[in-house]
C-alpha cells in the first residue's frame, strides 16, 4: 500500500468522525441501514412560511425533514469513466432511498406531524443548479414558494467546508473549489406526495 493511500485512508478517517460528530449533534440520523440508502435525516422547524408546489402552507414551527447524503455510500463519480450505467445506478438509489424514507415515517407515530421534506445540496453554479431541479423533479420535487426567508438547514462558507471535506475523503476526483461558496437551492415535497408516490410499493405489514 502506497504512502499516498494510507495518508488519504487516515483523512478520510478523521473527516468522518468530524462528521459523525457533528451529525449526533443535530440529531441527523440514518433512518435506513442498507448499503443502497443514500440519504440521511434531520428533523428541522421550517423556519418560514412556505407554501408547496401542491398548495400545502406550511408554517414557521411546522417540521419538516431535511435530506442529507449518506457520503460512505454514495458511489463515487469518476469523471474518465461516467456513464449511463452510473446514472442510472443513482436514480435508483435515490428512489429506494425515498421509498425508505417513506417507511420510516409511517412507522413511528413520532413522525405523525412532518408535513414536508426537504432537498438542499451543495452545487457549484446555476448549471447545476438546474440539472438538480430537473432530477429532483423525477422523484417529486419542487421548487417552493418561500413566502418568509428559510435559515433552516445551515447554509454559507462554514456547512460548505464540512460538505468539502466529506467530498475530499470519499470521492477527491468531484472536488471542486468553488464549492466553497456554492448554492444550496431547496426543493420540497410535500409528505403526502411523497406517501402517494410511495403506496403502492409499502406493504400493509410494513407500516
Amino acid at each position: 500500500m502506497s504512502a499516498e493511500t494510507l495518508i488519504q485512508r487516515s483523512f478520510a478517517r478523521a473527516i468522518y468522525a468530524l462528521d459523525d460528530r457533528l451529525r449526533r449533534r443535530r440529531q441527523v440520523f440514518d433512518y435506513c441501514d442498507s448499503p443502497d440508502c443514500m440519504l440521511r435525516a434531520e428533523i428541522i422547524p421550517a423556519g418560514g412560511r412556505i407554501v408547496l408546489a401542491d398548495g400545502l402552507r406550511i408554517e414557521p414551527d411546522d417540521r419538516i425533514v431535511d435530506l442529507h447524503y449518506r457520503t460512505e455510500t454514495f458511489p463515487p463519480y469518476r469523471f474518465d469513466v461516467a456513464s449511463i450505467g452510473w446514472a442510472r445506478l443513482i436514480l435508483e438509489r435515490i428512489d429506494f432511498s425515498l421509498e425508505a424514507l417513506c417507511r420510516s415515517l409511517k412507522a413511528d407515530g413520532a413522525f405523525d406531524d412532518v408535513s414536508a421534506i426537504r432537498a438542499a445540496p451543495l452545487l457549484r453554479n446555476a448549471r447545476q443548479t438546474r440539472q438538480f431541479e430537473r432530477i429532483a423533479s423525477h422523484f417529486g420535487f419542487a421548487p417552493a414558494n418561500l413566502v418568509d426567508p428559510l435559515p433552516g438547514r445551515p447554509s454559507g462558507v462554514g456547512a460548505n467546508i464540512v460538505s468539502l471535506l466529506l467530498i475530499a475523503a470519499r470521492n477527491p476526483a468531484a472536488l471542486h473549489a468553488d464549492l466553497l461558496i456554492g448554492l444550496r437551492p431547496p426543493m420540497f415535497i410535500s409528505r403526502k406526495r411523497l406517501e402517494d408516490r410511495y403506496r403502492r410499493d409499502i406493504p400493509r405489514d410494513a407500516v
